[in-house]
């Protein structure tokens, strides 16, 4: 109950995750505003290089707590989704802590550090961010296999971009005793582009879509870093810090960044807890970025070797171009691999389109066979049907007149003298007679002649009556030989 009251308050407060990430850009805006106007106006180098310090320190905190606010947030949702936060608010603790040491060395001693014990926790930075991606928790989706193989690709490609054309040229020129501080100062980088190896994998993975908001700021910030350590490390391995403004200010930019991708982490869970049903990404898009990724950074190595002359004088040639082939082999065999994978796919396709077919084949036969029977079905019941209705007519028919003669019987007699009768009370001008006749001897034709005989005589009877009447009036046997004649209007 605390807990959520807990939540509830900060979902209204100041520090709900919406109204900080609005805080967090616009104070993001302001430091880098702040920071190119000190760099403006600020002439001496040295005045420079501690402003650049100190707002970097300061960015590395606040990048820290919104890390730490995205996993405090994360951790109510998911406690292996709050505990990769809390790994990369680790490493940005890391990282910060660098900064703080890094700048009482510059401020202290007034010069810059070679290795110092500042870069153990700015390196310390790395394995935590990739142990966080490892935690991330990714939503149950098909993967495909050569997914990996892309991501390997883009790995490849820009460890070997660094490699060839910003490592290799540096070492072949350096004396051994700088090895300690060179290696030191490679790592960061090196780190970097593992990082956005990481980052850029959980992007491409389709699992890890959920979170492509907070993981795509995360993207933007090591990209950041990584720029900002290459300069750093081309800068320091020449001994020319005259340009240490170019890439400073990207120090501040970067943890800005990520202070920004942990707020929106904030946000994204928020929203998830207050029961909000957020959308996922489109995934034409994502779909496409995974296709497209690794034939980017295979045409960006293929410039650089271009302008590897130019980049890289002193480096042989013949090894730009076994690690372009390296390169071209992988995607090489990717594709062969996805060709095939492909016409598995058609061939499955064409077998899975065939069995439909036949399967819609036999359903329709099944459906005409059934719609057969049916019709037969609905034929046997409208037969039977007027069946009954003939009965029923019969029954009715059998009920008012006499089974023998045809004639009307008693009970039709009594309904229509009924009806003439109420016809005089209101007309007495509308007379009517009624007559009543028998067959005298009768038993004598059965005695003699026998039955069938004398029913023969009834029928003839009858005929004779209706014959000699009008067809207004009514002739009814009511009885063995009798018969009742009603005369109406006479």
């Amino acid at each position: 109950m605390m807990k959520r009251h807990l939540l509830s308050s900060l979902r209204e407060s100041f520090l709900s995750p919406r109204r900080l990430f609005a805080a967090s850009a616009i104070l993001s805006l302001l430091l880098v505003s702040f920071h190119l106007a000190v760099l403006g106006l600020t002439a001496e180098e040295r005045a420079r290089g501690d402003i650049n310090d100190i707002l970097a320190a300061l960015s590395s905190l606040a990048a820290t707590l919104g890390l730490a606010y995205g996993a405090f947030w994360s951790r109510r949702l998911d406690r292996r989704l709050g505990l990769a936060w809390g790994c990369f608010a680790a490493g940005m603790l890391g990282w910060a802590i660098g900064d703080l040491l890094w700048l009482h060395a510059t401020l202290s001693q007034r010069e810059i550090p070679a290795a110092s014990l500042a870069d153990a926790f700015y390196l310390s930075t790395y394995p935590l961010f990739l142990l966080g991606l490892y935690l991330l928790p990714r939503a149950k989706a098909e993967t495909s296999p050569w997914t990996w193989v892309d991501i390997a690709i883009v790995v490849f490609a820009a460890v070997g971009i660094y490699w060839n054309f910003v490592l290799a040229p540096w070492l072949t020129q350096l004396a051994p005793a700088n090895r300690l501080a060179i290696w030191i100062t490679i790592a960061y980088p090196l780190g970097d582009i593992l990082l956005i190896g990481g980052i850029t994998a959980a992007l491409l993975l389709p699992g890890f879509s959920i979170w492509l908001p907070s993981l795509s700021f995360l993207l933007i910030g090591q990209g950041l870093a990584a720029i900002a350590d290459s300069l750093f490390s081309y800068y320091t391995l020449r001994g020319d810090f005259s340009r240490a403004d170019s890439f400073n200010i990207l120090f501040s930019m970067a943890p800005l960044v990520l202070m920004l991708g942990g707020v929106a982490q904030a946000r994204l869970v928020s929203r998830r807890l207050s029961g909000e049903t957020i959308p996922l990404p489109p995934e034409q898009p994502l779909t496409i970025l995974r296709l497209v990724t690794p034939f980017v950074w295979l045409v960006f190595a293929y410039l650089l070797l271009l302008f590897g002359p130019r980049l890289a004088p002193g480096l042989p040639c013949h090894q730009n171009w076994l690690w372009l082939s390296a390169l071209l082999g992988t995607v090489a065999v990717r594709q062969v691999a996805a060709a095939l994978q492909n016409r598995r796919l058609e061939r499955a396709l064409r077998d899975w389109a065939e069995t439909l077919e036949k399967r819609v084949a036999e359903r329709s036969a099944e459906l005409l066979r059934v719609n057969e029977a049916l019709r037969q079905q609905m034929e046997e019941q409208r037969r039977i049907q007027a069946l009954l209705r003939e009965r029923e007519e019969r029954l009715a028919y059998s009920a008012t007149h006499d089974s023998l003669t045809g004639l009307p019987n008693r009970t039709l007699l009594v309904d229509r003298l009924t009806q003439t009768m109420r016809r005089y009370r209101r007309h007495p001008d509308q007379r009517y007679a009624l007559l009543f006749l028998d067959l005298d001897n009768f038993k004598t034709v059965n005695d003699s002649l026998g039955h069938l005989a004398g029913d023969e005589l009834l029928i003839q009877v009858g005929k004779r009556l209706r014959d000699l009447v009008r067809a207004e009036d009514t002739v009814a046997r009511i009885s063995g030989d009798e018969f009742i004649l009603l005369l109406e209007q006479c």
